[in-house]
């Protein structure tokens, strides 16, 4: 009886430690830094105007699924602003899919 409490003890801890693991995991993307004023709708999917010099608005990055996300850690990215990049991001727990903490980030 003891060992299949300890058993049964372990695979639940197992378990919790692999659901809080997947929780806060960082997703590799890629797409583009863009300022929120610069985002324009090309073939009905959100892109980055690369000509645009707009500095009023929100850092963004705009996946390569057409997906935009606003960057919570905006000073990570301001150098990459208007560049292809690669990240690794995890969306935050304040507004799941919508702002992103990115963790790495590195021009494409």
């Amino acid at each position: 009886m003891k060992r299949f409490v300890r058993l049964l003890m372990a695979l639940l801890f197992l378990s919790v430690m692999t659901y809080a693991k997947d929780e806060n995991a960082s997703v590799p993307m890629s797409g583009t830094v863009c300022n929120s004023k610069c985002v324009v709708p090309v073939n009905n999917a959100p892109t980055c105007d690369l000509q645009c010099t707009d500095k009023t608005g929100d850092a963004v990055f705009v996946g390569d699924s057409g997906k935009v996300t606003k960057i919570e850690n905006s000073e990570m990215a301001m150098p990459h602003m208007r560049k292809h990049v690669k990240v690794m991001a995890t969306p935050t727990e304040k507004e799941r899919e919508r702002l992103l903490w990115i963790n790495e980030i590195s021009n494409n």
